[in-house]
């Protein structure tokens, strides 16, 4: 579960991430211009980026040590 009853498949992740690097920014960026976003904070904060194996990146309202804990269960 990544937020709002929304998930995602584990076996397709290859990273979770803060959003607060500037890289991390730079990728979401250009995912956006890629249309590789797949948004699921239902317009509050995004805390984490999840990155997937073809490229796209969700967006999550919870923080990548909860996801991380989530995964790992």
């Amino acid at each position: 579960n990544i937020g709002y009853s929304n998930s995602v498949n584990t076996s397709k992740i290859i990273a979770v991430n803060n959003v607060k690097s500037r890289a991390v920014t730079r990728k979401i960026k250009e995912a956006k211009t890629k249309e590789l976003i797949i948004d699921s904070t239902e317009g509050k904060r995004t805390n984490a980026a999840i990155f997937l194996e073809d490229g796209h990146i969700i967006l999550s309202v919870y923080k990548a040590e909860t996801l991380l804990k989530k995964i790992n269960e």
